[in-house]
């Protein structure tokens, strides 16, 4: 369609547009030396001048055929790129290329082009920031930060319910177990000081919040008397303070006999009974509670889990007065300092030349408590159950009708069945090699000296009738002879 179309007048545009052409091909020929192509410029020039001069505009058309409009003088800047370097033919160049801008049609596509900033005059980017990307690369770092916070908080929250529950466990004893510790508190001790050996006890887990517990609801800061205290932590704070300043807060007393040959059980039952501590506290503190580092005659024993009672035989019978709601800690001391202040350096010297330990000598002192009707007969009992042991060989048990009564009436109704036959193999000196695990009774000081320190006789057996009369004898056919004696004494 464009070949069909005949213009009324040529456009005068066109020839000039030629005539650029024609002129940028000649500057931009590299095959020409330099001197052809300064002179070819100086023509050039001189050409477009002449034609600028002589240029007039006609047209017909109505129709606009350029978008932008055309400048002959004073171009915008921004639209023509500085020359670099300050020589004349530098210098003589940029005024060319600010002429030929000049006479630049808007967005010309022809080879001129490549000389001239093609870019809008007025560009709504300004100029040094076209290659700013404006991506909101900010979003991922703050991913990332409001990730670290939110982990951060749920850690802090964490720790924070954990710390909160473990202090609330320690104030009221939930989830804490019944273990006893024994912890000895001064007399000169606050409620802080206190709290702080319950810590080191291990009795507690937060000593600092069981302080702020105490401020805050105002528990009493005096009153702690010392003694030793047998405590568990599922108690709770308050609890174990209380039982702490009971001591010191009652002032009455009850005074109580523990007769000769009572056995641990019976000793508890009877402090129970006149509330000077529970039976259970007081038997718990003697299976747990160690002792021995204060007291020299009982690193003797050595075989804890097999007895029945660990403490049976060291409960030295006496008259005690006691403090209704003594510490149960506090009462077992009392009968071992008694049982230490009777134990004397002489009776230690003793045993070890028999070639028994303490602990041997009191099993001994426990069977002839049991066994004997009057303190007359002790030493003689006593130097039955010597010769037996010092010819283990002939009789390798002590044959003793007091280990079977203390079985029966004493350990079974408090174990169960299998426990029960354990203990009947440990105890029973019919059955069990030479001695017995452990005392069978709590002896006084007549039953520890006889074991100490027997008759010298040749007597290998003992029995007794009912009316408390003893027979002994050296051979076991002699000892059946006595049997029928004491059978027909029984049964008269």
């Amino acid at each position: 369609m464009g070949d069909k179309r005949k213009k009324k007048h040529d456009d005068p545009l066109d020839d000039l547009l030629r005539t650029f052409e024609e002129e940028e091909i000649n500057i931009y020929d590299t095959q020409k030396d330099e001197k052809d192509a300064h002179s070819d410029m100086d023509s050039s020039e001189k050409t477009r001048k002449s034609r600028v001069e002589q240029f007039s505009l006609n047209i017909t058309d109505d129709t606009p055929r350029y978008s932008g409009e055309i400048y002959f003088s004073n171009p915008p800047k921004t639209n023509v790129r500085e020359s670099v370097g300050s020589s004349p033919e530098n210098a003589e160049k940029s005024t060319d290329s600010i002429k030929d801008a000049s006479q630049k049609p808007p967005k010309s596509k022809g080879a001129f082009s490549s000389r001239v900033n093609s870019e809008k005059p007025f560009s709504d980017k300004p100029i040094g920031f076209k290659n700013i990307s404006f991506k909101p690369n900010w979003v991922i770092p703050t991913a990332k930060s409001l990730v670290i916070v939110l982990v951060t908080i749920t850690v802090l929250s964490v720790l924070i319910i954990t710390y909160l529950i473990t202090a609330i466990n320690d104030i009221l004893g939930i989830s804490r177990d019944n273990i006893l510790k024994e912890v000895e508190v001064d007399g000169q001790n606050t409620k802080y000081k206190v709290i702080d050996v319950l810590d080191n006890a291990g009795l507690i887990t937060n000593s600092s919040f069981c302080k702020l517990f105490a401020l805050v609801f105002g528990i009493d800061s005096d009153g702690y008397t010392s003694g030793v205290y047998t405590l568990s932590p599922d108690m709770g704070l308050e609890k174990m303070l209380a039982k702490i300043r009971l001591s010191s807060t009652t002032t009455q007393t009850v005074k109580l006999t523990f007769p000769e040959g009572w056995s641990i059980e019976q000793i508890a039952d009877k402090l129970e009974k006149y509330e000077v501590c529970s039976k259970t506290a007081f038997l718990q503190t003697i299976q747990k509670i160690d002792f021995s580092e204060n007291y020299e005659f009982l690193k003797g024993i050595d075989n804890r889990d097999k007895r029945h009672r660990v403490l049976e035989g060291f409960m030295f019978p006496d008259t005690y007065e006691f403090y209704v709601g003594e510490s149960p800690s506090s009462v077992v001391k009392r009968f071992l300092d008694n049982f230490k202040s009777k134990w004397t350096a002489e009776y230690q010297k003793k045993a070890k030349e028999l070639g028994y330990t303490a602990d041997q000598i009191v099993i001994l002192a426990s069977i002839i408590e049991r066994e004997a009707f009057s303190k007359e007969q002790m030493p003689s009992i006593s130097s039955v159950l010597h010769n037996r042991l010092n010819n283990p060989g002939v009789y390798p048990t002590l044959q003793c009708d007091a280990s079977t009564s203390y079985l029966q009436d004493f350990v079974k109704p408090n174990c169960t069945a299998s426990e029960y036959i354990t203990y009947v193999q440990n105890y029973d000196t019919y059955l069990c090699y030479r001695f017995p695990a452990g005392a069978i009774a709590n002896p006084g000081i007549n039953a520890l000296k006889a074991a100490l320190y027997p008759e010298k006789t040749n007597y290998n057996y003992f029995q007794h009738d009912k009316n408390g009369t003893i027979y002994y004898a050296v051979t076991a056919s002699q000892h059946r002879s006595n049997t029928e004696k004491v059978w027909k004494v029984n049964n008269s």
